[in-house]
C-alpha cells in the first residue's frame, strides 16, 4: 500500500480510537482492516454510548470526524459513520483499489 494511504488509515484509526476512549464510555472496540478484490476497508466499531452523527457533521471538530473525512476524501476514499444514542458507533473507511508502492514508483 502506498504511504499516503497507510498514513491516512493510521491517523483515522488513531482518531477514532481516541474518540472512543475519550467520549464513548465503551467497554470494547474492534478494528478490522480488510483487503478485498474491490479495494480495502477499515472498520472501527465500539459498544459505547453512541451519538447523533448528523449533529456532529460536518464541522464539529470536537469529534474530529470532519478531519478524518477530509483526509480520506483527499485520497478518493469514503468515510461513513453509523451511530445513535445508546447504540455504539461504527466508522467505515473504504478505498477502491488504492495504489501500491510499486504502482506509485512507476
Amino acid at each position: 500500500l502506498a504511504q499516503p494511504y497507510e498514513r491516512a488509515l493510521l491517523r483515522v484509526a488513531q482518531s477514532a480510537l481516541a474518540n472512543t476512549v475519550q467520549h464513548a464510555d465503551a467497554r470494547r472496540a474492534t478494528v478490522t482492516l480488510s483487503y478485498m478484490d474491490t479495494g480495502l476497508a477499515l472498520d472501527i466499531v465500539d459498544d459505547g454510548r453512541g451519538f447523533d452523527p448528523t449533529a456532529a457533521l460536518p464541522n464539529d471538530a470536537h469529534f474530529g470526524l470532519s478531519t478524518m473525512r477530509a483526509r480520506v476524501l483527499a485520497l478518493g476514499g469514503s468515510l461513513s459513520v453509523e451511530s445513535a444514542d445508546g447504540t455504539g458507533t461504527a466508522l467505515a473507511v473504504s478505498f477502491d483499489h488504492p495504489p501500491t508502492v510499486q504502482e506509485v514508483g512507476t
